[in-house]
């Protein structure tokens, strides 16, 4: 059986490796602002039925807070050329701010209000709201036509089911120095068996 000496670089690696696994164990925690997820089921409108799924960015756990950015993942039915691309990002579409406010307890959304609109009487819009809101539905989402203002298209929440919120999980950084040191683990382990080889 041959005995391969272990390398000042092998050594070199392995230091590096437990240096870096200690500081990020041992580092303060981030502070990552949590990610949300809307749903509302779409039981009126030109869409037909469905539901509109979408992500709230940028909320701040146990506080009130303004989101930083929303998004559309998901709607309903065919819509029009005049309607945009999923994902829709409403901050870049929808620029007039009415409502922006959440409350985010524990790592769940507690209330909120949020109201995004854009063109001629504000008929481009999202809305997330408690109870029946401002125009009578807790969610919804519309887009006009710019060139024929008869033609729009909607999907509205007009039932008594308010918007669902959900926090979409994400791994703590604790758990990826874990994973980290596992694999420098088996890594080792790997390295440890070629030298008696």
């Amino acid at each position: 059986m041959f005995i391969r000496a272990v390398t000042p670089i092998s050594l070199l690696a392995v230091a590096v490796a437990v240096a870096v696994a200690s500081a990020l164990l041992f580092a303060q925690p981030a502070k990552a602002s949590p990610i949300f997820d809307f749903s509302f089921v779409v039981t009126g409108g030109s869409a037909g039925s469905g539901v509109v799924t979408g992500e709230i960015l940028g909320l701040t756990n146990n506080a009130t807070s303004a989101a930083t950015d929303v998004v559309i993942t998901s709607m309903p039915g065919r819509a029009p050329g005049y309607v945009p691309a999923l994902p829709i990002d409403v901050f870049a579409t929808l620029s007039d701010l009415e409502h922006n406010s959440f409350t985010v307890s524990d790592g769940e959304i507690t209330s909120g209000a949020f109201i995004a609109f854009f063109g001629p009487g504000g008929q481009d819009r999202l809305q997330l709201e408690p109870g029946t809101g401002d125009l009578g539905f807790p969610g919804s989402v519309s887009f006009q036509d710019p060139e024929n203002l008869m033609n729009s298209w909607s999907a509205l929440d007009s039932g008594p089911s308010p918007v669902s919120y959900s926090a979409v999980q994400t791994p703590e950084p604790s758990s990826l120095v874990v994973v980290g040191m596992a694999l420098s683990g088996l890594t080792m382990v790997r390295c440890r068996r070629s030298m008696y080889e």
